[in-house]
């Protein structure tokens, strides 16, 4: 939804984690004023490894250093 660099993907499924795993540790944020859940810190930091594109592997390097406030 939305256009670049302004956008949300709901993705059904990502390499790397499995749907019943990284729930219990999602992140409850508050979104244009709705409460969503989104996948936890480490959890994306695993997906991105997992999906192995150079892009993603810069992205995890670089959360692995920041925290969710740095963003």
């Amino acid at each position: 939804m939305g256009d670049p660099p302004v956008r949300v993907e709901i993705l059904q499924t990502i390499a790397g984690v499995e749907y019943r795993a990284p729930y219990p540790r999602r992140l409850e944020v508050e979104w244009h004023g709705v409460p969503v859940s989104t996948i936890g810190w480490a959890d994306l930091i695993s997906s991105k490894r997992a999906a192995g594109r150079p892009h993603d592997l810069v992205d995890a390097e670089n959360l692995e250093t920041s925290t969710i406030e740095d963003f």
